[in-house]
């Protein structure tokens, strides 16, 4: 079975522990930030909208960062075919600088 995972290096890890203690603030920080709203801009029309990337970043705080695409599919209330093109779509607008945020674990 294949997982989402929201992953992080050394330092991300502190801020995303720091983030978490504010129960989700951290999402709506990053998505008002300039460089979020860049990068989605970037991402043009095959970019998720901003709600539908924040019930994602928020299904994968409420598992530990982790979710397989059925479960991704099903708190996102969209059919599981969908789901990969989804989270390859999130992953062009999350993952900065060759860091993988986002990545498709496929264990």
């Amino acid at each position: 079975m294949h997982n989402v995972e929201f992953s992080a290096d050394r330092r991300g890890r502190r801020q995303r522990s720091r983030a978490c203690a504010f129960r989700g603030l951290w999402i709506e920080a990053l998505l008002a930030s300039p460089v979020y709203d860049a990068q989605h801009r970037l991402g043009g029309r095959s970019a998720p909208p901003t709600d539908q990337l924040r019930a994602l970043l928020s299904a994968l705080m409420a598992r530990s960062g982790r979710l397989s695409r059925t479960a991704l599919a099903q708190a996102l209330t969209t059919p599981p075919v969908r789901i990969g093109g989804l989270v390859n779509a999130a992953r062009r607008v999350l993952n900065l600088d060759q860091a993988q945020i986002l990545v498709i674990d496929g264990r």
